[in-house]
């Protein structure tokens, strides 16, 4: 059948099975954990989709442990990814960013796998529709090596000039960081200045980041030393 529609379309969960085949001794174990995770994200973006009818917009009451204030969508989305990681029977800890504390899993539901998630990243933006998204990362028990889910991700030698910080704390900024913003924004080597974007959420700004290059930073400040993230792709 011709036209626009896909009939013979990769999906991942028939990549991941793909994948599998060309392992001598696959378990399967990780495909299961990763259809169980991909489970969770479609019930978060359906249960995203509904939130105004659901009346799941707004601030939960809580803090999280980066410090960040809870949002309904934050805590449905973070029971959502709990509870089908433990039912995936592949896990036998899970670290979220909405949880002080590891979340073991029942012994009878044990597997190999360890999981860290940002269930819901980004979640204070929704109101405005800016991009939301799930972050995850795998290890296995004991080996303590994330698994490489793409061998051909590469970046550009020189990226674009772009720029990603939010600058409505810049009245807070260290000098070094202030006069490197000054440096990139007006530059005096005849250099084009770089651009800015920024959307406020960890999956946008780090992912376009990743693709194009650039500059991301959370740098600390008067209130907040430490920071957060610097990721430098220039």
């Amino acid at each position: 059948m011709s036209g626009s529609i896909d009939t013979n379309c990769m999906t991942l969960t028939r990549f991941v099975l793909q994948e599998q085949r060309k392992i001598p001794g696959a378990t399967g174990d990780l495909s299961q954990l990763l259809n169980a995770i991909c489970c969770a994200i479609k019930a978060v973006s359906s249960a995203v989709r509904k939130a105004g009818i659901a009346k799941l917009y707004g601030i939960a009451g809580d803090v999280n442990v980066s410090g960040d204030q809870q949002q309904k969508l934050d805590v449905m989305a973070n029971e959502l990814f709990v509870n089908m990681l433990k039912s995936s029977y592949s896990t036998c800890l899970l670290v979220s960013e909405e949880d002080e504390q590891v979340i073991e899993v029942e012994t009878e539901k044990q597997g190999k796998y360890l999981v860290f998630f940002d269930p819901l990243d980004g979640s204070s933006n929704i109101d405005c529709l800016a991009a939301i998204g799930s972050i995850f990362g795998i290890s296995r028990k004991a080996i303590g090596e994330f698994v490489l889910t793409d061998p051909n991700i590469t970046m550009k030698p020189r990226g674009k000039p772009i720029y990603s910080v939010n600058e409505g704390n810049a009245c807070l900024f260290d000098d070094a960081v202030t006069k490197y913003l000054e440096s990139i924004k007006f530059p005096k080597d005849g250099k084009s200045p770089y651009a800015a974007r920024y959307v406020g959420s960890m999956v946008s700004d780090m992912h376009r980041t990743l693709v194009y290059g650039g500059i991301f930073m959370y740098p600390g400040n008067k209130k907040n030393p430490r920071g957060k993230v610097n990721i430098y792709m220039v």
